[in-house]
């Protein structure tokens, strides 16, 4: 058998009766009080009203209106929060007196007309049946008296509060019902039989399992030695070790865990269904440093067990492996008295191996004593709250408490000192650096058990819980009042979270849309759009306004502008994803009348400027006669004007188709040395009149890719003429083309003074100028990189720039080549 380790897990208030005060008294005291007879909001007159309705109704706390009607109490109004609580189903209380609803017996009536009749504030909690929904809820009930004739219900739903204290006094029990379990160990000395039905008659208690049993190994066989619950017939039963799970977990010193015997290789189907085990845990004894066998618990139900199981078996199995030891030491000590230290020993490792599992713990363990000295501290309590244990043993237990949380503290440790439940409880300490810390603790009194003598308190620090939970209720406020919607949801697409904007925006109501599929909301024609969004969101990008088209509950459709964030779980996977969606049809549809604009004025200048060019071309060109050295110079204007007005209009022409989605491309095959070529000399004459001349001084042979030949020659005259423009006389342009993995890239280089740092951003952008004012040397609409940006990415390729202030720039374009020329370029 192996050497034995630490076990490896498996891979896989109350309320008050009815008022003592008579009825006159009641009487006199609402004396005065008036009814307004509406249902619904509350409309009564007067400066308590207005004040209900600007702070009322955003109480995030549910609140009822209860007003005294001369006879009786009438429920007149309920606030959202309220609402909420009742599954939206307020309105059937609304107008029904106290006595309908309750009854006239109930605690609920009487506390309404206590606050009423001695006009006072108070709160209490208690279990409630909610009338609306039939749900059991547990609530903290405050009633405030608001004059003249109306009290005020807080209702504060701490149902989940109390679920996680009971949550907590049932560990605190597990863990004193394992400190009592050493106890009678100890007190049993070395009767081992007596000590391996203790634990597992506790192991079986604890876990809720059906029977719980202790085998030992000997030889080739694990014997049952201790049964409890429905495993009694097993005791003494023998099983070979090679052919079952006690066996396997000797062998390997793991714990072993089948939650359902009908699907788990490892177990013998046919014997688990003879003796009605559907799943069980096997936890290894240890003695002397060698697994001797396990202690194990099972059920007649697939997945009984959880992890706090696991964790209970393994104290307890701590425990029947001190038991073994000491029971073997004494035997050691009879027969061989020269064995006496190798006895003890083992008697010291097996209590020093218990020390660790509670002085390692994560949780600070101390105890005090009925006067609240602290007698132990675990070393923990150096991790959380920064003092040694020493600095805390034999001090008042309450000296780091603060004053505000003292008076409570030692109200819950007084009610703790009498024999009871657990007393879990919440307040601020301070750490040794000075800050305040918050903790919760559970504790358990133990003051009648000799072996510890005290209260035991077991606390963690919880400081960073609780502020995340400050932030994630502040964040909560902030997602619910957005203008903009709001929703999350699961990576395959299922809604958790929908807020009032989103409402407004698409028309859903939130419990019409969680849970629901986040497809409802897309067009047919953008479902395959979305996928490749949310494929993104998977790998963990954020998009940022991506710009889309979204069918509201009505069926209309609405432009939108989405940013999509990735959404983890605690472990950092990627869970889902937010969407935060912003109504853009207006500025969309004020867009469209803009370009609709400029192509119309577009259009009526195209026309008559083509004549005006006509003619000037003619009398330029001589037809007239010759002209005065004067005139020829004016025509000469007016035609190199005409022009520039020309190419305005037919830039902005094409941006309008490009953004319309009507601009015409042509892709083919193409060698593109050739046409950079062309490019090169078809605009040699532009750069004549700047003295800057064009070289080619790289070149790719034989680079073929798949494009429209004159939108491609479009940009490089684009960015040729541009280098030129900004170059100094006499200055060279460089032309370069290279290959980058699989892309071929053109770049044109000019030697100017480069693009301004603040103009990068805006460069591609439209009318964009480095020199916007009046007096710009440079001409140009500011539309040329525009268009060019929009053609090379309607092209498949992509457009940049990299620039020195003062030593020029370099434009280049990538384009993709075409599959089979990367690999024969390499």
């Amino acid at each position: 058998m192996p050497a034995c380790q630490q076990p490896r897990r498996r891979r896989r208030g109350g309320t008050t009766g009815p008022l003592s005060a008579s009825k006159d008294t009641r009487a006199r005291a609402m004396r005065g009080a008036s009814t307004d007879g509406q249902l619904g909001r509350y409309t009564g007159s007067g400066p308590v009203d207005e004040r209900f309705h600007a702070q009322y109704h955003g109480l995030p706390i549910p609140t009822y209106i209860w007003q005294y009607t001369g006879t009786s109490f009438v429920m007149r109004d309920c606030n959202d929060a309220a609402d909420r609580m009742n599954d939206g189903r307020s309105g059937q209380l609304l107008g029904k007196t106290s006595n309908e609803l309750f009854g006239t017996t109930s605690p609920i009536v009487a506390e309404i007309e206590r606050s009423f009749v001695e006009r006072t504030t108070f709160s209490r909690e208690m279990t409630h049946r909610l009338i609306a929904t039939g749900a059991t809820r547990e609530l903290n009930v405050t009633y405030v008296f608001v004059p003249p004739d109306l009290v005020l219900v807080h209702t504060e739903d701490i149902t989940e509060r109390r679920r996680m204290e009971a949550a907590l006094r049932a560990e605190g029990e597990r863990l004193a019902a394992v400190v009592a379990t050493q106890n009678a160990i100890a007190m049993a000395g070395n009767d081992l039989p007596a000590m391996m039905h203790l634990v597992v008659e506790r192991a079986r208690e604890l876990t809720r399992a059906g029977g719980a049993v202790v085998d030992l190994a000997e030889g080739d066989e694990m014997v049952c030695h201790a049964v409890s619950g429905t495993a009694a017939t097993h005791l003494g039963l023998r099983l070979k070790i090679d052919g079952s799970l006690s066996g396997r977990c000797v062998r390997t010193g793991e714990i072993l865990e089948c939650v359902d015997s009908e699907l788990d290789p490892r177990v013998d189907r046919a014997a688990s269904q003879r003796i009605g085990v559907r799943s069980l845990i096997v936890v290894p004894l240890c003695t002397h440093g060698v697994t001797c066998g396990v202690l194990k618990v099972f059920s007649a139900v697939p997945s009984a067990f959880d992890e706090r199981d696991v964790d209970t078996l393994q104290l307890m199995a701590g425990l029947v492996g001190a038991a073994l030891s000491n029971a073997t030491a004494f035997e050691t000590k009879q027969a061989l008295l020269t064995g006496r230290t190798d006895a003890l020993a083992a008697l010291e490792a097996s209590a020093a191996r218990f020390r660790s599992l509670v002085q390692n713990a994560a949780d600070v363990i101390g105890v005090i004593d009925a006067t609240g000295i602290t007698t132990y501290q675990s070393p923990s309590v150096e991790r959380v709250l920064g003092y040694h244990p020493d600095e805390l043993i034999g001090r008042n237990s309450l000296w780091l408490l603060h004053p505000e949380d003292e008076a409570r503290v030692y109200q819950l440790l007084g009610g703790t000192r009498s024999p009871a439940s657990p007393t879990v409880m919440e307040f601020r300490v301070r750490h040794k650096d000075g800050s305040w810390r918050v903790i919760e603790a559970n504790s358990t009194n133990r003051l009648h058990d000799p072996a510890i003598g005290g209260i035991v308190i077991n606390y963690r620090d919880v400081t960073e819980r609780k502020r995340a939970e400050d932030v994630q209720r502040r964040l909560a406020v902030i997602v619910e009042s957005s203008a903009d919607a709001i929703l999350s949801a699961t990576l395959d697409e299922r809604i958790l979270s929908w807020n009032p904007a989103a409402e407004l925006l698409y028309g859903y109501a939130a419990d019409e849309m969680v849970g629901q599929l986040k497809s409802i909301l897309v067009p047919p024609d953008r479902l395959e759009e979305t996928q490749l969004l949310l494929e993104r969101v998977a790998q963990g990008e954020r998009i940022v306004q991506h710009e889309t088209v979204r069918r509201r509950k009505d069926g209309t459709l609405i432009d939108v502008a989405l940013s999509y964030a990735p959404l983890s779980d605690t472990t950092g996977v990627i869970a889902g994803f937010s969407v935060i969606a912003r109504d853009i049809s207006e500025r969309k549809q004020i867009d469209r009348m803009k370009n609709e604009f400029i192509s119309t004025v577009s259009h009526e200048l195209r026309t008559p400027l083509t004549s005006i060019l006509g003619a000037l071309g003619l009398v330029a060109g001589g037809v007239t006669g010759s002209l005065p050295v004067q005139a020829q110079t004016m025509l000469d204007i007016a035609y190199t004007n005409s022009e520039r007005l020309g190419r305005l209009i037919n830039d902005i022409l094409d941006i309008e188709k490009i953004e319309s989605g009507k601009l015409r491309f042509d892709r083919k095959r193409l060698t593109l040395m050739p046409l950079v070529e062309q490019a090169i000399e078809a605009n040699r004459a532009y750069a004549g009149p700047f003295g800057v001349i064009f070289t080619l001084t790289q070149t790719v042979a034989d680079a073929v890719v798949y494009t429209d030949p004159d939108r491609l020659m479009q940009v490089l005259t684009n960015l040729l003429s541009n280098a030129a423009k900004f170059s100094p006389r006499d200055g060279v342009v460089t032309v370069a083309v290279t290959r980058e993995a699989e892309i071929v890239r053109i770049a044109v280089g000019d030697q100017g003074s480069g693009v301004p740092l603040e103009f990068h951003a805006r460069i591609f952008q439209k009318f964009a100028q480095a020199d916007s004012s009046d007096t710009r040397q440079k001409g140009g609409t500011g539309l040329g990189l525009n268009i060019t940006k929009a053609i090379i990415e309607r092209l498949g390729g992509q457009i940049g720039f990299t620039s020195v202030p003062g030593a020029g720039a370099s434009f280049f374009v990538d384009l993709p080549l075409i599959e089979g020329q990367q690999s024969m370029l390499k």
